[in-house]
């Protein structure tokens, strides 16, 4: 977002928070689906139904945890790329001879 243009902020804006909703919708809506049969499978060979439920849980929360932490690294790794090539100073544009003339065309009218 930081790169986009003061007329794109709004449209830049709306397209993360879009993509903050979508992505966690998905993500939720895959953890449920994995935990759901991972809550099954024990449940057909005779565990209780709270280890099972347990089971699922577990595997729930521990692939929401390895997701988090690689999207943490991925966004530190990025986001660190992305400010040290945008903190880089420009250098200074050279100066031609017809700057030059310019400059001193000014002069002399501001002078006269």
């Amino acid at each position: 977002m930081s790169a986009s243009t003061p007329e794109d902020s709004g449209i830049a804006s709306g397209m993360c928070n879009t993509m903050q909703q979508v992505g966690s919708a998905f993500g939720l809506a895959i953890l449920s689906t994995l935990a759901a049969s991972r809550t099954e499978s024990p449940l057909g060979h005779g565990e209780s139904a709270a280890a099972s439920l347990t089971g699922g849980y577990r595997l729930a929360f521990g692939l929401g945890t390895v997701f988090t932490v690689a999207a943490l690294v991925l966004a530190a790794v990025v986001l660190r790329t992305v400010r040290a090539t945008r903190n880089t100073p420009a250098e200074p544009p050279t100066p031609t001879p017809a700057d030059a003339g310019q400059a001193a065309a000014l002069r002399n009218s501001a002078a006269g």
